[in-house]
């Protein structure tokens, strides 16, 4: 009897625990306002080339070859015109500008041990989690990826975008075969529900990204899935337009857990508190936003959790699903109203298809 009770208190499993939800969201809410600032960009041609060689040193050998290496030749051959160009004709540097900055920021802020604890545990979840995705055991019968079989580098910086990464089809352009990843500075200390959003970026965009063709096909499956099942006010063209950041979404729960879910949810809560004041998950879809509202967000990622194969999938989804339920107003994509069953129904529709298609 006694053994009995000992193994049954080994497998007992304990209630999904989100009662100190609020306070992940006030720590998120204080390290967005705090607005911290990484290292100042390097646009110096000439300095930033002597600290690009000295740091490329410091890297392990996989990112010297697939990184450092072929964009200091590319800086190279660009010579300072041609990198006072890109300066120029980027001045937000939201675009070739940026994307060469932020390749450099991630071989200096690692060669040269900016942050370093922080640095080395945001590098070493990146590497985890994109391993996991392309172990041997885990991938029996599928391809490699067409671009890039490396984790992302990762950096910190521009607190304003939030956590974002350049795929490897974007650093592409500089010669680079690995992915960049990036959160705000201010993460590395606090804020800590941000490190959720981690497989949202690399098991998400970097993954899609990697696979030529692979974004469109998603597309079409849930567009025609939509259809098919009667989904109109037009949420199969809404959900199909944003599938990068959908998919980025359903493949972050798939590697991650319920944590990416939970985590998505309490980190916008956190997000939105700092800019508008308020603790809640947005019901406004804007036309030009490429994510889907928040709230189908919240939504999508507990219709993902369900459809997970562990004992507490059940339980964290209904936790998710409620914890999303609790922000809900009237939802309005594209400026139309959207019923909730619908709204619902469709997400969980999106997040059947994409988890549950051959492709």
């Amino acid at each position: 009897m006694q053994g009995m009770l000992e193994r049954n208190r080994i497998t007992t499993v304990t209630k999904p625990d989100v009662s100190n939800m609020s306070l992940c969201i006030e720590n998120v809410k204080k390290a967005v306002l705090s607005n911290l600032q990484g290292p100042s960009d390097p646009t110096d041609y000439h300095q930033l080339m002597g600290r690009l060689h000295a740091a490329k040193a410091k890297l392990p050998k996989i990112y010297q070859e697939t990184v450092a290496s072929p964009f200091i030749k590319e800086l190279d051959e660009l010579g300072q015109q041609g990198f006072t160009e890109i300066l120029i004709q980027d001045p937000s540097r939201t675009r070739a500008a940026g994307l060469m900055l932020d390749i450099a920021q991630s071989i200096l802020q690692n060669g040269e041990g900016y942050n370093v604890l922080a640095t080395d545990a945001f590098q070493e979840i990146v590497s985890d989690l994109y391993d996991g995705f392309l172990s041997a055991e885990d991938r029996q019968g599928i391809k490699e990826p067409d671009l890039s079989i490396i984790p992302a580098l990762v950096k910190w910086g521009a607190p304003e975008n939030g956590p974002y990464t350049w795929p490897a089809d974007a650093t592409a352009v500089f010669k680079v075969q690995a992915a960049i990843v990036s959160l705000p500075p201010a993460h590395a200390t606090n804020g800590l529900m941000a490190w959720s959003s981690i497989p949202h970026e690399v098991c998400g965009h970097d993954i899609l990204h990697a696979d030529l063709g692979l974004l469109q096909e998603l597309a079409n499956v849930v567009r025609n899935r939509l259809n098919s099942e009667n989904i109109g006010q037009g949420l199969p063209d809404y959900w199909a337009s944003r599938i990068d950041e959908t998919a980025s979404d359903v493949l972050g729960v798939l590697n991650l857990g319920p944590a990416a879910a939970i985590g998505l949810v309490g980190y916008f809560r956190g997000m939105n508190a700092a800019f508008s004041g308020r603790a809640q998950l947005r019901n406004e879809g804007p036309a030009r936003d490429p994510h889907a509202a928040d709230i189908l967000r919240g939504y999508l990622g507990a219709y993902a959790t369900a459809l997970l194969e562990f004992d507490q999938a059940g339980a964290w989804a209904e936790i998710i699903e409620s914890e999303t339920d609790k922000d809900f107003s009237n939802i309005k994509l594209n400026g139309r109203a959207i019923d909730a069953n619908t709204a619902k129904r469709s997400a969980r529709i999106v997040a059947e298809s994409i988890m549950k298609t051959k492709l």
